[in-house]
């Protein structure tokens, strides 16, 4: 099918693949000519998830394809000032694609626009959206000893009253490895 079917589900991290799309869209727009045309599909094959990203620009040429996922890397480096970014996003980008279990592939056409397919072979069910719903509600943290260390107050708050959501009552929280350690022994 050409479309992703409304009805069906796809088990993956959903974080990581936000951080993906977040990061090639900012991509296409940092390095497309004014008023031209980005283009983003989704798109299953099989058990793949499809996702594409074209743009109209000057973006890569060629002969850099080999390094544009290196980190600090930048195509265009005459461009930091107005796109902010250090070189890497397309970095992280591929690492965490290929944390997934998937691949990214380039394909560009120098002062015509680049390509970038991302390909991520996914758990896919025809559930419908309350099924999943429940299994998500059935997580029971009650009674889970949990310790979480973090040296940011803030994460270990977010985390807490995540946990907590789920039922989470022996939740104890610690700023650094060393606090950890403590009270561990």
């Amino acid at each position: 099918t050409d479309q992703i079917a409304s009805n069906l589900l796809y088990y993956g991290d959903g974080n990581k693949l936000a951080r993906v799309f977040d990061n090639l869209l900012r991509n296409a727009i940092n390095y497309c000519y004014p008023h031209s045309t980005i283009t983003i599909c989704a798109k299953q094959e099989d058990m793949n998830l499809i996702l594409t990203f074209t743009n109209q620009g000057d973006m890569i040429p060629q002969h850099k394809l080999s390094v544009i996922f290196e980190q600090f890397y930048r195509v265009d480096s005459s461009r930091s000032s107005k796109t902010g970014g250090s070189g890497l996003g397309l970095a992280i980008t591929k690492q965490l694609i290929e944390l997934m279990g998937g691949r990214i592939i380039v394909h560009t056409v120098y002062g015509e626009g680049s390509k970038f397919t991302v390909v991520l072979n996914q758990k896919i069910t025809t559930a419908d959206a309350e099924i999943a719903k429940k299994v998500k509600d059935t997580l029971d943290l009650n009674n889970v000893r949990i310790m979480l260390v973090d040296d940011t107050a803030l994460n270990l708050k977010v985390a807490s009253k995540l946990l907590e959501k789920y039922g989470a009552n022996q939740l104890v929280t610690c700023s650094s490895g060393f606090e950890c350690l403590d009270r561990i022994k």
